[in-house]
């Protein structure tokens, strides 16, 4: 089942990013645990921080606020991945996690 998500840059500007995985249950954050972890991720994307994934590989590079980065590839991005709820974009999730790695 492939589900497209969008992500926020910059004021009205979307672009969208598919993402596919398979239903395991109720994977889904409630709403203001979703608004949290945006708001957060978005925080720390004005703040310096970025990150870059692909899922084909998969791999996911990490580049903190505070200079810290991260590296993560094969098993222990798909884990990572496979983690991410439904109702939140890939993006947002982990960047908010990352916070407190």
């Amino acid at each position: 089942m492939e589900k497209t998500y969008k992500k926020y840059f910059k004021e009205g500007e979307y672009v969208a990013y598919p993402k596919t995985f398979e239903k395991k249950g109720a994977n889904r954050l409630p709403k203001n645990m979703v608004k949290d972890y945006e708001n957060r991720a978005r925080a720390e994307q004005k703040a310096g921080g970025a990150i870059k994934i692909d899922t084909r590989m998969p791999h996911i590079a990490i580049k903190m606020s505070d200079g810290s980065e991260y590296f993560l590839k094969d098993e222990e991005a798909q884990t990572l991945l496979d983690s991410v709820p439904e109702n939140i974009h890939m993006d947002d999730f982990i960047l908010a996690q990352a916070q407190g790695w």
